[in-house]
């Protein structure tokens, strides 16, 4: 799978209604990268292989170094899209982006069989994402961008 290459020092937030705070972290994370909350009140990267693991909470605006570390989580505010720049080039325009089996973002052809299918949002441009992630709880059942087990309904349009 290829995770987006977004370069860390110009990545930013254009718009949200979103919340920064911040957290506890559960492992090292990098900046925007998109994260979930567990049950042991830790932040952890969001990835496509478990159904749980899947889901995203919010992006981490800043790093985390590790286990019990603070970090700066922007949580999103599922009302109102987040707009993020994530480097000039690095988007297609019109293409969707989910979550990878190893954390980041990539876009929705690269899911592969058995990978849990989490929207981050759909590319405005070639550097800005309007995201609002939405876990639809659904498994890609071929390779590539084949059929899954459950509705995929457009948030973004």
């Amino acid at each position: 799978m290829a995770v987006l290459s977004i370069n860390q020092q110009t990545s930013n937030v254009v718009s949200s209604a979103g919340v920064p705070q911040t957290v506890n972290g559960g492992e090292a994370i990098g900046r925007m990268v998109p994260v979930r909350l567990d049950t042991d009140n830790k932040w952890y990267i969001s990835k496509a292989t478990t159904s749980v693991g899947s889901q995203v909470h919010g992006i981490a605006i800043t790093e985390c170094s590790g286990n019990d570390s603070k970090f700066v989580v922007l949580v999103f505010d599922q009302s109102t899209p987040t707009f993020l720049f994530l480097g000039s080039g690095v988007l297609s325009h019109g293409v969707d982006y989910v979550v990878g089996a190893s954390g980041g973002i990539v876009p929705k052809s690269d899911l592969t069989s058995l990978q849990f299918i989490t929207d981050v949002g759909r590319a405005v441009s070639t550097s800005v994402l309007k995201a609002r992630p939405t876990w639809t709880g659904a498994t890609v059942i071929g390779s590539g961008s084949g059929g899954t087990d459950g509705p995929l309904t457009p948030f973004y349009e």
